[in-house]
């Protein structure tokens, strides 16, 4: 299971890769459309808004798995690797928490969106479910690569403490 979310995982990355090249396509196309056609592509604004919102959702847990999210590096970097898995693991924890509460709302904003018939308030009249459902998605396959790599982090922190050497405290002036 574990082999199978993280390929599905990795295949979100080329997936927010073609969005973003259908987004540019888009917007190139409407560009091209108003200008020489004086018939701009009405949806595409809608669509690509859309498209972004999945883009950004679903990249997410790759994002975290890679280690590319985002972090204040000038503090990070200057922890030893003891302080460094301890603020990981820290700060995994308080994402997990954000990210569930994203998932928890997420899927009720979703819900009622399906339920009442939501459609966006612009010219097109697009249904806000699917859009809206991309969130909690991503948010729950994030609050799940958060969980994986959290373990991993603590099992490699406790791996690594049960191989160091029983006396740590050594003194600086021997």
């Amino acid at each position: 299971m574990v082999k199978f979310f993280a390929k599905a995982i990795g295949g979100l990355g080329p997936f927010g890769g073609v969005l973003i090249v259908v987004i540019a396509f888009l917007a190139a196309w409407n560009i091209i459309g108003r200008r020489f056609f004086l018939a701009p592509i009405e949806w595409a604004p809608d669509v690509s808004e859309y498209l972004l919102l999945a883009c950004v959702f679903l990249v997410l847990p790759l994002s975290w798995r890679e280690d590319k999210h985002v972090r204040v590096d000038i503090l990070y970097r200057r922890l030893g690797d003891k302080w460094r898995a301890r603020a990981n693991l820290f700060f995994s924890f308080w994402a997990l928490i954000f990210t569930a509460g994203l998932v928890w709302y997420g899927f009720w904003e979703a819900w009622r969106a399906f339920r009442v018939g939501e459609f966006s308030s612009t010219i097109t009249v697009i249904p806000t479910f699917p859009a809206k459902a991309v969130i909690p998605f991503g948010a729950f396959l994030l609050c799940l690569q958060i969980v994986n790599s959290a373990l991993r982090g603590w099992k490699t922190e406790r791996g690594r403490r049960q191989k160091a050497p029983e006396d740590t405290h050594t003194s600086a002036c021997n």
